[in-house]
């Protein structure tokens, strides 16, 4: 209710201020150029104005108002006048048709009639070339002077069928020659729904007619140019930022009032760049933008102000006044034009509601629209104005909409360029935050990154010492085992010799078990150093890993329970197999993964071993494949770990993979169990040669 009090409220101010600006135009004298106060300005009067006495030059346009002779659905011969006529016979012009009347007949807009005055001039005083003009006489007509033919837009006809109309201003030159001048209008408007005269046709001196024509011109075409650049300038705006649809609906706005301003009306920039335009394009480019605009107007109502309830209102005049676009593109002039109150009442719908909203929103606390007031006050004036006159309630030739639009569009732009300025500016406020935020985030991070080092290395220390600790414990469980016979003989030993129980016999098994045991422990100590040592440059030399493994292969096969023929080699051609590397050690990391593969095959039916060495980017590769049974998934984990084996107790001492990945290491390369591969595969990688003197 409030909202509804409120909009009450604002119609009447909007109004008041409206009839105060209409009331002051029709004070003023807004025509081409202005006439003096203390002239008194001659009219037609039964069809005759007196004009030898008026100097164009110094006192100005003279409009050809008042009673002229009128001849309803008549054609009048131009060579017939002056005729005598009965005082009701007489017309104004301008004046419509429609819902008039003349004799008793009742006129009607789709006909044809003509109109006639004499005009007195003074060729002596009046030496100066005069302009003769017609503005918007719908839909056709032809004007002769002195029984010439010497303006015409299209061809008035008796029936629709033989008009042809046009639309747009025309002028005339001459140089008066004579003192009484007839005038004769033949017109028809079968084309239009108001029929008649809506301008004063004016005559005026050349000069003064020519700074008025430059003047306008000028004014149309910077119009049209300045919104024009505005739609495109925010069109681009919108295509950078699709989001933001308030750019979108105000550019395609601006665009629609550009075209607009080129036809609305006779003496627009359009019909001189278009001289030949026909009526229909010519009304449908001056309606269709007028039409479109009343859909892109209230969408940016919408995106700019807080419509609250009232956005139901301005949706619908938006849905409607897209129909009406549709309407007017395919329904042909005469009846588009029969639309046009519709549309209109839209309009001041429209603007009625953005005059609230623009109260209200201010009211609400966005100062920034204040500037806007004026501005939607100006448009509600100048667009009311328009209307009244279009629909003849005012006689006024002037189109003051267009420029109520643009000092609308270049406040409401100076509004938009406000609110993107205050984004900017947060943007630019939010970024430098943000800078600082990320700096201090940084800082954090280096300061986390230190931190994560630091227990890294405890971690990584940590894990050192677990894993000693482990080595240790498992060294201890292995040389544990022996030393226990060790001890436990020479305890058998001290007390046969207290017993004086010197079996010779006896005496040497134990020995030979305290021998045995003390070789293991021996054994454990010279592996385990091996799994610790680093190579020297100095006994690096070129190890050929082919000719290596067959002669281990040739060294086994005398000792082991495998049959190894069934090693079978496989190098690629043109592959060199060197390496520079330690040959003992090489020769233990073989030895270690040739035996591996040996045990992995004993005892079971399929028997294999499959020795692939190839060159691999700036590796040598070689890969060891068995038939065994595979290594358990729960131990791939931990087959390079000490002391770890997944064989018989007393079958390895779980050091031969440590071994294998240290010398490995220790060379530059890699050792890998190939996990995808469908059989237990070894895969070792050397460095090249090049490689391994800077390794080594």
């Amino acid at each position: 209710m409030p909202d509804i009090l409120f909009l009450g409220t604002c119609c009447i101010v909007t109004g008041t201020f409206f009839k105060i600006c209409v009331f002051t135009l029709l004070l003023s004298p807004l025509t081409n150029n202005t006439v003096m106060a203390s002239d008194v300005r001659p009219i037609v009067k039964e069809g005759k104005i007196d004009l030898s006495s008026w100097n164009f030059d110094t006192q100005g346009t003279i409009h050809l108002d008042g009673e002229w002779q009128f001849f309803w659905q008549e054609f009048l011969d131009p060579n017939s006048f002056p005729l005598k006529v009965n005082s009701d016979q007489f017309y104004s012009i301008p004046k419509v048709w429609n819902k008039n009347s003349i004799g008793g007949k009742q006129l009607i807009a789709d006909s044809f009639a003509s109109y006639a005055i004499t005009i007195k001039l003074d060729p002596e005083k009046q030496n100066t070339p005069l302009v003769l003009s017609t503005w918007t006489i719908p839909s056709a007509y032809e004007i002769y002077l002195n029984g010439k033919r010497v303006l015409a837009n299209g061809k008035p006809g008796k029936t629709k069928a033989e008009e042809s109309p046009q639309f747009g201003e025309k002028h005339y030159r001459f140089i008066p020659d004579r003192a009484i001048n007839t005038l004769v209008l033949q017109s028809s408007s079968y084309n239009h729904p108001h029929g008649g005269t809506w301008y004063p046709i004016t005559l005026q001196s050349q000069e003064s007619f020519d700074d008025s024509w430059v003047w306008r011109t000028f004014a149309s075409l910077s119009v049209m140019g300045a919104l024009f650049v505005m739609g495109l300038y925010h069109l681009g705006i919108w295509w950078m930022r699709a989001k933001d649809k308030t750019a979108l609906y105000f550019g395609l706005f601006c665009l629609c009032i550009s075209i607009r301003s080129l036809f609305v009306d006779s003496d627009s920039a359009g019909y001189y760049l278009f001289p030949e335009i026909n009526w229909g394009t010519s009304y449908t480019l001056s309606i269709l933008p007028y039409y479109l605009g009343n859909v892109f107007f209230p969408l940016l109502m919408i995106h700019t102000l807080n419509s609250g309830r009232l956005r139901i209102i301005i949706l619908s005049c938006t849905y409607v006044s897209l129909g009406m676009s549709g309407f007017a593109l395919f329904a042909g002039t005469y009846y588009t034009l029969q639309s046009l109150p519709i549309i209109q009442f839209v309009t001041i719908v429209t603007m009625t509601t953005s005059v609230y909203l623009v109260f209200k929103n201010y009211l609400d606390g966005n100062r920034s629209l204040g500037i806007l007031i004026f501005a939607i006050l100006a448009l509600f004036a100048t667009v009311g104005h328009d209307i009244a006159a279009a629909t003849m309630l005012i006689n006024e030739r002037l189109n003051l909409a267009t420029y109520g639009l643009l000092y609308y569009l270049f406040t409401q732009a100076y509004v938009l360029a406000t609110n993107f300025s205050k984004a900017y500016e947060e943007v630019e406020s939010k970024t430098a935050e943000i800078e600082t935020l990320n700096i201090q985030l940084q800082k954090n991070v280096d300061d986390l990154d230190e931190r994560v080092r630091i227990t890294s290395r405890k971690l990584a220390q940590q894990e050192k010492v677990q894993s000693l600790n482990k080595v240790v414990a498992n060294m201890a469980h292995e040389i544990n085992n022996p030393l226990m016979i060790v001890t436990g003989g020479i305890e058998n030993l001290k007390r046969r010799i207290s017993l004086d129980q010197l079996d010779p016999g006896k005496l040497n098994k134990s020995i030979d078990i305290i021998d045995k045991a003390s070789f293991r422990v021996a054994k454990i100590v010279e592996t385990f150093q091996s799994t610790t040592m680093s190579g020297n440059k100095n006994d690096y030399d070129q190890v050929d890993i082919e000719t290596m493994l067959r002669n281990l292969v040739d060294k086994f096969s005398v000792t082991s329970k495998v049959d190894l023929s069934i090693v079978e080699f496989e190098v690629d051609q043109d592959c060199s197999t060197e390496i520079l590397g330690n040959p003992s050690q090489i020769e233990l990391l073989l030895t270690h993964l040739l035996k591996n593969a040996m045990d992995a095959v004993t005892g079971i039916d399929e028997q294999w071993i499959k020795i692939r060495i190839f060159e691999n980017t700036r590796s040598l590769v070689l890969e060891i494949s068995d038939s065994g049974a595979g290594i358990p998934e729960d131990s791939v984990e931990h087959i390079f770990e000490p002391f770890y084996t997944s064989k018989e107790m007393g079958d390895g001492s779980g050091l031969g993979l440590t071994i294998c990945k240290s010398i490995c290491e220790a060379h530059g390369g890699e050792i890998s169990l190939q996990r995808s591969a469908p059989h237990t595969t070894f895969q070792v990688s050397f460095a090249t040669s090049s490689e391994g003197d800077q390794v080594a």
